[in-house]
């Protein structure tokens, strides 16, 4: 399935111990770039966390953010006493040094934010760390299914694109001969004009080769092998965005070689309007994974 960069999900995962709200968003990238945002303690899942994201999405700019919301204490407060009695200490010999007589109340101590210290659970942590693994889960499961409809989309669009190239090159296919045959009229006045006195067959040998350097169907079989292969990626199951990349640059070398041999005004205009349309495929392709 063509799949888009652009996708977003957002899932809540609960149980005993807390809420996980996991929400994913994604866009275009040439590569796959995680900004991850998870609290300081489940920092020893965010590898798996990583390998998780980009075995899922491949490629794209993806923002995960993971908010934890406990039903449990999971931090035990612990007082470190021998650091509270220093701390009295001080503000007492303080007082006594600079003559203040308030009292010395909880909210003086409680501005030393390391009399009071937490311990951890880990067993906790890790519970809450596979929590948080299912909540990536499910949430990779619906950013991956907007990622699939929005990727569908833009098949349409490229296969509908495709479509107009092929009846553009249809019109130039038309005028291909034209085009060759004005060339070679031109070439062979030109000579006239000179009076140039040479063997008749071996001039016309010279006019041919020249000639032919006008002559497009090879670039118009080219381009017609490049959307036949456009379709075909766009119905494999491989990523599909770097490919149809190179495809569209081809297809646009070879409507640009046309349009240099050109000479009949009506190929030069479906040249431009080929290149209009390929365009509109490149600007696509840059979203597909």
């Amino acid at each position: 399935m063509v799949k888009s960069m652009t996708g977003y999900g957002k899932v809540l995962v609960s149980d005993d111990l807390c809420d996980v709200k996991v929400e994913i968003r994604t866009l275009n990238s040439k590569f796959c770039d995680i900004n991850m945002r998870i609290p300081r303690q489940y920092m020893f899942i965010e590898i798996t966390l990583r390998n998780l994201v980009k075995e899922a999405l491949k490629r794209g700019k993806v923002d995960v953010y993971i908010e934890i919301n406990p039903k449990k204490v999971i931090n035990i407060p612990v007082l470190n006493r021998n650091l509270l009695s220093s701390y009295i200490s001080i503000l007492r010999q303080l007082q006594m040094e600079s003559e203040i007589i308030d009292d010395i109340r909880i909210d003086h101590i409680l501005k030393f934010q390391d009399v009071i210290n937490y311990e951890d659970q880990e067993e906790l942590y890790s519970e809450i760390g596979n929590l948080i693994i299912k909540g990536i889960k499910e949430c990779l499961v619906k950013v991956d299914k907007m990622r699939g409809i929005e990727g569908e989309s833009l098949k349409k669009d490229i296969l509908k694109n495709t479509s107009e190239i092929k009846s553009i090159v249809k019109k130039i296919e038309e005028k291909a001969n034209q085009n060759f045959d004005v060339q070679y009229k031109r070439i062979v006045e030109r000579l006239k004009d000179l009076e140039i006195d040479v063997d008749e067959d071996r001039l016309m040998q010279e006019v041919a080769l020249m000639a032919e350097r006008s002559d497009i169907n090879e670039e118009i079989v080219r381009i017609y092998s490049h959307l036949n292969q456009i379709k075909s990626v766009l119905d494999s199951e491989d990523e599909v965005g770097k490919k149809l990349d190179f495809l569209a640059q081809e297809l646009h070398r070879e409507f640009n070689t046309i349009g240099s041999k050109a000479l009949l005004s009506d190929i030069k205009n479906n040249v431009i309007k080929g290149k209009v349309e390929i365009d509109k495929i490149r600007e696509q392709v840059q979203n597909l994974v």
